[in-house]
């Protein structure tokens, strides 16, 4: 028997993520499979490999995009969200927001609209999540003002130069960075290791190395978020 009570809405973790043409898919599949993961085999993990007191017994996860239906990628295949930005309303308690980056990200950094939107759902999240040049729409918003924060390593100093109206501490060595309840990390495959980081705060740290494993992925959970193997900086 599990110590979690299923039945409870507040052991709901609820997940917002945002999509925009051009959308880099890697960027938001790699964590929300994560999120897929946790909701599939919680109670599996609970009742078969540790039974240990979790914060969350269960994840609602709602996407929301510019449009309802999004080109993955530059070349790749369509995806239909659940809800429209700014036709619906954003969920009363959202407890993770994940902004990804991609190439779509030079268009809908100057979309002021999707700006205003962005700032509401950042400022209603308990955790923002960027990943690669998500942080960019992030800055742009004005909220990581004073605040560190990282970012793509093939294009940060495109980064650093399109945020240069904003007084952000752009950090180049780093997997992912963690500023108050912002959490920013390097390119695509880089947001796979901050999620789990950010497993690791919300459940446990045995529960993200559960999740990594069933995902077969390669995580080193005792990995220092500034130990960035694709940063030629000294």
């Amino acid at each position: 028997m599990s110590k979690n009570n299923s039945d409870d809405n507040n052991n709901v973790l609820n997940v917002v993520s945002v999509f925009f043409d051009k959308v880099e898919m890697l960027d938001i599949f790699g964590p929300l499979e994560c999120f897929d993961i946790s909701k599939r085999y919680t109670n599996f993990y609970l009742e078969n490999i540790k039974n240990e007191e979790l914060k969350y017994s269960d994840v609602n996860m709602l996407s929301f995009g510019t449009k309802k239906e999004i080109r993955g990628g530059v070349y790749g295949p369509k995806i239909v969200v659940d809800k429209v930005i700014n036709d619906d309303e954003l969920p009363e308690n959202i407890d993770i927001l994940i902004i990804p980056g991609g190439r779509g990200v030079r268009e809908s950094m100057y979309d002021d609209e999707f700006l205003d939107w962005l700032k509401s759902a950042c400022e209603a999240s308990r955790i923002v999540f960027t990943i690669c040049t998500g942080s960019i729409l992030l800055a742009k918003t004005g909220l990581l003002n004073g605040r560190n924060a990282t970012s793509n390593k093939i294009n940060f100093e495109w980064v650093k130069e399109s945020t240069e109206d904003f007084s952000v501490n752009w950090i180049e060595k780093a997997r992912w960075v963690e500023d108050g309840k912002y959490i920013t990390s390097s390119g695509v495959s880089a947001g796979i290791d901050a999620c789990l980081h950010i497993f690791n705060n919300e459940y446990s740290l045995n529960y993200a190395k559960y999740v990594a494993k069933a995902m077969e992925y390669r995580w080193d959970s005792n990995q220092d978020s500034s130990d960035d193997p694709f940063c030629d900086c000294q």
